[in-house]
């Protein structure tokens, strides 16, 4: 597959932050809404950064 094809490829999807992080170089509060992949968001998950179960 081609590298074009894979990045159309990647779900996105906007969270809402729980608590404070960096994102994309940006300081973010808790209530901000963010847009990440899949992958980004289940690790944002494992480190309670917000709400929501892990994708298996």
């Amino acid at each position: 597959m081609s590298r074009k094809k894979e990045e159309a490829a990647v779900t996105r999807e906007t969270v809402t932050l729980t608590a404070s992080h960096k994102h994309a170089g940006k300081d973010c509060k808790a209530g901000d809404q963010i847009t990440v992949t899949t992958k980004q968001k289940d690790w944002l998950i494992s480190k309670g950064k917000i709400a929501g179960t892990a994708a298996k």
